[in-house]
């Protein structure tokens, strides 16, 4: 693993495990309707970069106001839980339930952990915490995995039968 700093804004390199965390508390948040390969990324770059991470999930509520989703909130967590679990992270996580932007990442954190594509409301959560005078977060940006044309793999697209979790072309 390896990761580029420009600022306060790290670049995940993909590559080999690391052999500890870099820093303490990361955070992340996510709807996380399919578990897909661009999820699993963050996930796992999440684990690489912190010893406890803190994830936040969206309700029902706050996940319907951007877009449709598939799974409710306990299907989701459960989900989630399974995939956390398989890959050894047990005891390492928090799961708290998200109803805005912000969520949880006021508090007591090192790193926020986002996609390329999450990457505005990460800077929005760094304004709300320079706002309430807290210290900004160190921002790692996992690039977005794509499917098979491409293009970034998303919960949408497996929705629509499009493509399923890892990105490969759904045949009818």
């Amino acid at each position: 693993m390896s990761l580029a700093f420009s600022g306060t804004i790290a670049i995940y390199k993909l590559g080999p495990l690391a052999r500890m965390p870099c820093f303490d508390k990361g955070i992340l948040g996510g709807t996380f309707d399919f578990i897909h390969r661009g999820h699993k990324d963050l996930l796992e770059t999440a684990f690489k970069v912190a010893a406890e991470v803190t994830i936040g999930l969206t309700t029902d509520e706050f996940a319907m106001k951007r877009r449709k989703i598939a799974h409710v909130y306990e299907e989701r967590k459960a989900s989630l839980t399974a995939f956390l679990n398989s890959r050894g992270f047990a005891g390492r996580y928090h799961l708290v339930p998200i109803s805005d932007p912000v969520g949880p990442a006021l508090g007591d954190y090192d790193v926020l952990i986002v996609s390329e594509e999450t990457l505005p409301g990460a800077k929005l959560v760094n304004e709300a915490r320079a706002n309430a005078g807290i210290k900004k977060l160190i921002l790692v940006v996992v690039p977005m995995a794509l499917a098979y044309d491409k293009k970034p793999i998303s919960s949408t697209r497996i929705r629509e039968g499009e493509i399923d979790e890892e990105g490969n072309k759904v045949e009818l």
